[in-house]
């Protein structure tokens, strides 16, 4: 979605906003006798407008909150591996390394696949099916009781933290479009009360400079008028 008011910073945008805002309102009746829509309903919206804005969630906390789902799926990544590369060392024992059954492992692709998640995910997966179907095998070298039944768990904590990460990067798309919904509607505001301040204060240049538009940065092809 563009942003209307270009490369203005936001915090600056809604700096202005309030300022112009003020001004409209003590200037009421001027703008309400030029045009009956630009009233105090009109204001009050604009003003819920700009608290809505303030109080949503900017890029830095959402940068900030991804960086915390990341690390706590690395996390869990590094647990799965660390049970992937015990289960190596009991199916060594059990069948050797050269082995068929060593090799339906592939533990030489495990830091391979654990450069691309959902893949990562599959293979420990597969390598619990396994590790379960030879698990005589593998008692018999005295693989502790408890170990596939921790990966398993571990392998389940890693796909809920890796849904987690995913949904909110998701959500982060829709936040952002929400947040430049909320501040476009904001500059549309000023836009429409600089128009009109032309024309209610067309002989009071002074009066009419408290509503100029911030200056932004032009974005795209401008439209023709």
């Amino acid at each position: 979605m563009n942003r209307d008011y270009g490369g203005l910073d936001a915090d600056a945008l809604l700096e202005s906003s309030s300022v112009m805002r003020t001004n409209t309102d003590k200037n009421l009746a001027a703008f309400s006798a030029f045009d009956l829509s630009l009233d105090g309903a009109f204001i009050t919206l604009w003003k819920n407008t700009h608290n809505a804005a303030q109080v949503f969630m900017d890029d830095e906390t959402y940068v900030d909150d991804i960086q915390i789902h990341s690390t706590h799926t690395d996390k869990q990544l590094n647990v799965c591996i660390g049970f992937v590369r015990d289960i190596k060392y009991y199916a060594g024992r059990a069948w050797g390394t050269g082995g068929g059954k060593y090799r339906a492992f592939r533990f030489a692709k495990v830091h391979a696949m654990a450069n691309t998640p959902y893949k990562f995910l599959t293979y420990c997966k597969t390598n619990h099916r396994l590790a379960t179907d030879y698990v005589a095998d593998l008692n018999a070298v005295s693989m502790p009781a408890g170990l596939l039944g921790n990966f398993l768990t571990a392998i389940t904590d890693y796909d809920t933290a890796l849904t987690a990460q995913e949904v909110f990067t998701q959500k982060r798309l829709v936040a952002t479009e929400d947040r430049t919904i909320l501040y476009n509607t904001i500059y549309d505001f000023m836009r429409r009360v600089n128009a009109a301040a032309a024309n209610v204060f067309v002989n009071d240049l002074e009066r009419r400079k408290l509503f100029d538009l911030p200056q932004v940065e032009k974005k795209g092809k401008e439209e023709e008028v």
